[in-house]
């Protein structure tokens, strides 16, 4: 038996520092994207909020009527969703000892 063990642990401090250096590098790719997708995206939020107070207060009451901040709120966020899942999944591909068959 103590042969067994210790060729599992050969294979084991042999394998580890590969599968590290792939996580620690597919996390630091998703950071990355994250923060550069949370700049992206608070930049176009400012950008339509200072566009929208030079609106006319008549205009911007028939837009609040008609729902248009819900609009607005419904393609930023699934957009936002749309970029977080893509960052997600690239990370995920940079992990080659997860993929499939």
């Amino acid at each position: 038996m103590p042969v067994i063990f210790k060729a599992i642990g050969v294979f084991l401090a042999s394998a580890i520092p590969g599968i590290i250096a792939r996580v620690l590098g597919a996390i630091g790719i998703g950071v990355i994207s994250y923060a550069g997708v949370n700049l992206a995206t608070n930049q176009i939020v400012s950008s339509l909020q200072s566009n929208f107070s030079n609106i006319a207060t008549n205009l911007l009451s028939l837009l609040g009527i008609a729902g248009f901040d819900v609009f607005v709120s419904l393609v930023i966020s699934t957009h936002v969703g749309a970029l977080a899942f893509m960052v997600s999944m690239g990370g995920f591909k940079k992990l080659s000892f997860l993929k499939g068959p």
